[in-house]
């Protein structure tokens, strides 16, 4: 009897891997999602760090602005990242199908965090004109 607790009984669905290959694709998947979802917010913080400094330079409200952007990564990041979580949580990953899904909600979590963003950027700039 092969079990997860003391009792006996399972607790929830377990990861098969029936070889050392598809370990080796699981831990390459886990090592490239690793490298990537850094680098995409980088990206996305350099794009947003761009924007505040063309509107200093052409002499704008930078502040605002960088007020706008702040709101809109952090909207997109929590809309991201919990469409990410549930997907593991549901446990998508459990089986070869649940990786294609779990791939599908990486980019709909990128589609999400997109369309949430100009939310998330009007709501900094209303915190900002509320209280500066």
């Amino acid at each position: 009897m092969h079990s997860n607790t003391a009792g006996g009984r399972r607790t929830g669905r377990t990861l098969n891997i029936a070889n050392g290959a598809q370990a080796q694709q699981v831990m390459r998947f886990i090592r490239g999602l690793q490298i990537a979802s850094p680098l995409v917010m980088a990206w996305d913080i350099r794009g947003r760090n761009q924007k505040v400094r063309r509107v200093r330079q052409s002499s704008g409200d930078y502040k605002r602005e960088r007020a706008r952007q702040i709101g809109g990564f952090a909207l997109s990041s929590v809309v991201g990242s919990g469409i990410v979580g549930a997907a593991v949580v549901i446990g998508l990953g459990f089986t070869p199908a649940g990786w294609v899904l779990l791939i599908g909600a990486s980019a709909a979590a990128f589609a999400a965090s997109t369309i949430v963003d100009p939310w998330g950027q009007d709501f900094g700039e209303f915190v900002y004109d509320q209280f500066f």
